[in-house]
């Protein structure tokens, strides 16, 4: 479905009553020329119609000029009408020299594409409720989200008439609002379970919990999450878990996949730069063999990314715990369409374990700021398997075939 937005301020208090704020959201600001990965770089730039029709009728030369030559037709209305092209290097035609947007630096935020205004604010009207996020896919709010251990505090307030407004939320969600919520707040629970000693056994309730409502007919979801929630106090989930064992084939699997799959790295320079320095360390174990350009992966992970990962988590834990809450709390799951749900928590799956995979490779020296790996890492990942489902898709449509895309398969 595509997303609706609510740009009008004015629309917005009138059909909200409720604002949540994480900690997060309240300070951040774009870092424009200190960016270490710009958003408008190799990313593609659309607009609608009515700033398409500015912009050819500027006053300004180079934004006239730019709109009727280098952008291309998307469709006949609609928030992506045009969209610009791309310079050679990746960088969109209005990235000037100091890597500023010359669009906003000499006129205003005001008239800029609806994306660019928003980005990475990512605000959703779910009911009644307005809830404001941002995108970890930006370096900046990345940090702001991973690296404060309070940034996941949630504020709510009433909407008055003197309430701060964001500029939009979009309304991309026609499920049951106190449903979704109260699947999320049993979400919640998974990821702070005070019987869970890994992050990956906190995941692991979530797969059940996904698992168990992406099977469930609506009229039984009340039924069924009560259900769930006593098996998570009981400690049912828990003896579930402890009792999963390894499956190394999907691990092995999995790593071949994501390190060596094409495309991934495609316009992604922050990402590929990891990857590549993954790879040398990688040829440099015992596990590669340099005669035939292949790895022996049998038991790669617990040797030579299990301690440095382990070593993140030692100093920086409140980080994934902050990345699984912000995911749950940022998405507007629709609980009725079951294999929609499960595809979601599947790709999260998987991005969880290239981070943990990347960082657990990476992070073998006391050379390395964990907190600059974990925001690297985790946001240039989240900009590719965030706003481009393909190799995710790839990833999860192979362990179909092998047999091996349940949860338990590579989260142990």
């Amino acid at each position: 479905m595509a997303i609706k937005f609510a740009p009008s301020i004015k629309t917005l208090r009138e059909a909200s009553d409720r604002l949540f704020t994480p900690a997060f959201y309240k300070d951040f600001q774009c870092i424009g020329a200190e960016c270490e990965n710009n958003c408008c770089h190799h990313w593609n730039v659309t607009m609608d119609k009515p700033t398409y029709q500015n912009f050819k009728n500027h006053g300004d030369i180079k934004i006239r000029q730019v709109a009727k030559e280098q952008t291309t037709s998307c469709g006949p209305n609609g928030f992506d009408y045009r969209q610009m092209k791309l310079q050679p290097n990746g960088d969109c035609p209005f990235l000037d020299e100091q890597r500023l947007c010359y669009v906003h630096k000499n006129h205003s935020e005001d008239i800029l594409p609806l994306i660019c205004k928003v980005y990475p604010r990512d605000n959703k009207l779910l009911g009644n409720e307005i809830y404001s996020s941002l995108s970890i896919s930006c370096p900046e709010a990345a940090r702001k989200i991973l690296l404060d251990p309070s940034s996941m505090n949630i504020e709510q307030s009433a909407v008055t008439a003197d309430s701060q407004m964001p500029f939009f939320a979009s309304r991309g969600f026609t499920g049951d609002a106190p449903l979704l919520q109260r699947f999320k707040q049993l979400a919640y629970q998974c990821i702070l379970a005070e019987n869970a000693d890994t992050i990956e056994e906190r995941l692991f309730y979530l797969a059940v919990l996904f698992v168990m409502t992406s099977e469930c007919a609506k009229q039984d979801m009340d039924a069924m999450l009560l259900r769930f929630e006593r098996s998570l106090v009981t400690g049912e989930l828990a003896k579930m878990y402890q009792e999963t064992p390894v499956d190394q084939n999907a691990q092995v699997f999995v790593i071949q996949k994501l390190m060596y799959a094409q495309g991934f790295a495609a316009g992604n320079e922050v990402f590929l730069n990891y990857k590549i320095q993954a790879i040398d360390k990688i040829k440099l174990t015992d596990a590669y063999n340099e005669t035939l350009n292949q790895l022996d992966l049998s038991d790669y992970y617990a040797r030579f990314c299990q301690p440095g990962y382990q070593k993140l988590i030692d100093s920086h834990g409140f980080a994934f715990l902050n990345l699984l809450l912000h995911w749950i709390y940022a998405k507007p799951f629709e609980l009725t369409d079951g294999p929609e749900l499960f595809n979601q928590f599947s790709t999260f799956a998987l991005k969880f374990f290239y981070v943990r995979l990347l960082c657990g490779i990476l992070n073998d020296d006391d050379q390395q700021d964990p907190g600059a790996l974990l925001v690297g890492v985790i946001h240039s990942i989240s900009r590719k398997s965030d706003h481009d489902k393909y190799l995710s898709k790839q990833v999860y449509d192979s362990l179909i075939e092998q047999g091996l895309a349940k949860p338990e398969h590579i989260l142990v």
